[in-house]
């Protein structure tokens, strides 16, 4: 339920006085040929209600608002710039029924024909509209709190206020007039926050200025970059400001963090891992996306952090929490899914990138971030990667899947394409012209994936995207001398999903080392038979844990009887005795002639690698009855024969 909260006179009397002064402001000039313009997808299908936007495109948003982090509130307003994908005569945006709409303005003059209801602002034209044009919504009130806390006003260090935004995946409306869907990106923006004059307030882009007016001041943010509605966020506070920059491979990159006073050293302390991240990010995927701006974080309460663009709000400066937001960057706000079934587009790739970065930059921890993940990913059971349920936070958002087991497939996929194919993918995805700053899928992943490595992937995407489950492998083993058989068999949690084509690591062990064995493993009780120059200890599945798996058990086998390896082929003999012994088994072989007496007539060695026969000649023996002896490492056999 939403919460209220009374008014106070006098900043309801401020308010009041400062959209008067922006209503004055409405006819600022805008130069649209200074901004890119990205056309319109097809209507999102993540519908939740959402207001019927698909024909118009947004170009260009000025939000002003006023807000106290004392006091639950919002007024303001947002002038929009929007291009008519066809003529309309009509338009509406998303706005929850809790705020309250105080006037619509176009062309200068207030607009009768608006409607409220719903969450979404429904808006009349005069006329039909068919080029660029713009309109102002003047809107006030207690926003609602829903989502993950789309705007929430809470206390640090005690006493102290602070307030933030977080929309995503359906809380803008709770604050903002704005257009919802993951189809269009506002292709600039300019956001003036106006607050006591104690606090400072962080958001998209560069502050460019900052204005005192009486008690308050207003903090102006430009950014001209394309940006996803859900990325646009505000944080105001009692701040410390601190900037560096971090040279890149691309030019220097401004870093700007927020942060509460009582938090300064903890801060300070991370210029070096952000640094480093910024770095290893950069030369892996393509520059900075926003490197004309900044990047940087403003702290806030919530239990995480939240990648608003050029600005993730973040609880603490914790290295994982930190690279994970920072590669968002890249890959959800440079890169953003064209709809919430496709989240681990973001999530997926942002939480293995910080696996990334402990494998890079803190190599001790990279073992542990596989082992936990992995664990993650095997709670998750037979869900699906592809979120199957859009109107559900929990289900867009959950752990196990959208985070956990999706950056457990950009791993098997590193494993099946191998370090270079994988990563050139990566960066080749990252920077294509036909993707950046816009919306992206799976299925132009694979694209990617499937170029840089000749590989079709459809099955690789069939059982771990669309189907879920997870194999679990039973490994028989035994050694002949030389050779080590094994069968590899697995079962499936899923029926849906019955078996797993995956390249499998075998890793065997010897008294003073180890080997490293991969098996492309293309159905269940496949029997591999391989060459191995040593005794084997042990042996273990996926070592490195390149594989999502569980309840794997291995077997040794004992070895065969004796007499598969050797048996005396000629009986009765005339002139020549011969036997067989398996030579890829066995590493020696003696061959030894015996009376009934037991005395020794003959013995040798049975040259090994020339073949499976061993033939010797008993010409200078009479006829009779005799015993032939033959040893080997796995036992003997004695055997009488004749000698006619």
């Amino acid at each position: 339920m939403p919460r209220f909260c009374a008014l106070p006179g006098v900043f309801l009397a401020v308010l009041l006085l400062l959209s008067a002064d922006i209503r004055a402001q409405i006819c600022h000039s805008f130069e649209p040929g200074t901004y890119s313009h990205h056309a319109s997808k097809t209507e999102s299908t993540d519908a939740i209600g959402l207001a019927p936007t698909a024909n118009y495109d947004i170009v260009y948003h000025r939000i002003s608002v006023r807000v106290d982090p004392a006091v639950r509130y919002i007024g303001g307003n947002v002038t929009s710039y929007f291009r008519p994908v066809t003529s309309l005569t009509q338009m509406a945006f998303d706005l929850t029924d809790t705020l309250s709409v105080d006037s619509v303005y176009y062309h200068g003059a207030r607009l009768s024909g608006v409607t409220h209801s719903g969450n979404a602002i429904t808006i009349n034209f005069p006329a039909a509209i068919s080029a660029l044009d713009s309109i102002v919504v003047f809107y006030s009130g207690v926003p609602p709190e829903n989502g993950f806390g789309s705007f929430v006003t809470n206390i640090h260090y005690d006493t102290v206020p602070v307030l933030w935004t977080l929309s995503e995946p359906y809380g803008a409306r709770d604050w903002l007039p704005s257009k919802m869907t993951l189809t269009d990106k506002i292709d600039s923006l300019d956001f003036y926050i106006n607050v006591p004059d104690r606090f400072h307030a962080g958001a998209n882009g560069l502050m460019t200025d900052s204005t005192i007016e009486g008690s308050t001041v207003t903090y102006h943010w430009r950014h001209r970059y394309p940006i996803a509605t859900y990325l646009i966020g505000m944080a105001v506070s009692n701040y410390e400001a601190h900037t560096f920059q971090v040279a890149s491979p691309y030019g220097d990159i401004t870093m700007l963090n927020y942060f509460f006073p009582e938090e300064e050293a903890d801060w300070l302390a991370t210029d070096s891992n952000v640094a480093h991240a910024l770095q290893l990010y950069s030369e892996l995927f393509g520059p900075y996306p926003f490197i004309r701006e900044k990047y940087g974080h403003a702290e806030f309460l919530w239990g995480g952090g939240m990648e608003h663009q050029t600005m993730s709000f973040v609880v603490a400066p914790d290295f994982e929490l930190l690279n994970h937001e920072m590669a968002h960057q890249w890959f959800g706000d440079k890169l953003t899914c064209d709809s919430w079934s496709e989240i681990w587009l973001n999530e997926g790739f942002a939480t293995y990138l910080s696996g990334l970065c402990y494998e890079r930059l803190a190599p001790e921890w990279w073992y542990g971030w596989r082992s936990t993940t992995l664990k993650r990913t095997i709670r998750g059971g037979n869900g699906t990667v592809l979120c199957d349920d859009t109107t559900s936070v929990n289900r867009i958002f959950d752990n196990t899947l959208t985070y956990s087991k999706g950056a457990y497939l950009l791993h098997m996929i590193r494993w099946e394409l191998g370090d270079s194919n994988f990563f050139a993918a990566l960066k080749s995805y990252a920077t294509d012209p036909a993707l950046v700053y816009s919306f992206s899928k799976t299925d132009l992943l694979k694209v990617h994936f499937e170029a840089q490595s000749g590989i079709d992937l459809t099955w690789f995407f069939d059982q771990w995207y669309y189907t879920g489950g997870y194999p679990s492998y039973v490994l028989d083993w035994s050694q002949q001398a030389g050779t080590l058989v094994i069968k590899l068999s697995q079962s499936s949690s899923n029926t849906a999903n019955p078996f797993f084509k995956m390249k499998v690591p075998v890793r065997v062990y010897r008294h003073n080392g180890d080997t490293t064995l991969v098996l492309d493993h293309t159905s269940s009780g496949q029997e591999f038979s391989l060459q191995i120059g040593f005794n084997i200890d042990s042996i273990q599945i996926d070592p490195d844990l390149w594989l999502i798996s569980a309840g794997n058990v291995i077997r040794k086998l004992p070895a065969p009887a004796a007499e598969n390896f050797i048996q005396i082929v000629t009986n009765p003999v005339r002139d020549r005795l011969t036997i067989w012994y398996d030579s890829h088994s066995l590493n020696h072989v003696t061959l030894s002639i015996y009376d009934l007496d037991g005395r020794q007539l003959d013995t040798e060695s049975v040259p090994m690698g020339n073949g499976d026969y061993y033939s010797t000649s008993l010409a200078h023996l009479a006829a009779g009855v005799y015993v032939a002896k033959v040893e080997s490492e796995h036992r003997t056999l004695t055997q009488r024969f004749v000698k006619l």
